[in-house]
């Protein structure tokens, strides 16, 4: 038998945000995504949560869709992969894992600088 999430939880909004915080808190990732697109290098962030329990990746699936989310479901995982999906995560839902903050607070400096650098090595390949 699997480990679900009672039924309480499921039927009042705010309950399904605190446990769905808690439970990628506990087994979530906030991770960086770097890699190449048509030639363009990317930099972006993704979030994940993995579990083996169907009924509770069925019930993060469910939470985050309702919520506005296009999640991504694997054999164990749910996934966000649009960057603007994870910051509107952190918006909504929130954390309260000092790494997984610590992550997204780091990848926002991060983003800011590879953005630049894109910048000033797009102004340098005009001037050739």
């Amino acid at each position: 038998m699997q480990a679900g999430v009672p039924d309480w939880i499921k039927r009042n909004e705010r309950y399904k945000r605190a446990c769905l915080r808690g439970l990628e808190d506990t087994d979530g990732c906030v991770y960086y995504h770097k890699h190449k697109t048509k030639g363009f290098k990317c930099f972006n962030i993704g979030w994940t949560l993995t579990n083996h329990s169907k009924k509770i990746l069925l019930f993060v699936y469910n939470t985050l869709f309702n919520n506005g989310f296009t999640p991504k479901l694997k054999e164990h995982s749910v996934y966000l992969y649009k960057e603007t999906e994870v910051v509107k995560y952190f918006d909504i839902i929130g954390s309260h894992n000092p790494h997984h903050l610590d992550r997204f607070k780091k990848y926002r400096e991060l983003k800011s600088k590879w953005r630049s650098t894109q910048v000033a090595d797009e102004a340098r390949l005009e001037s050739v």
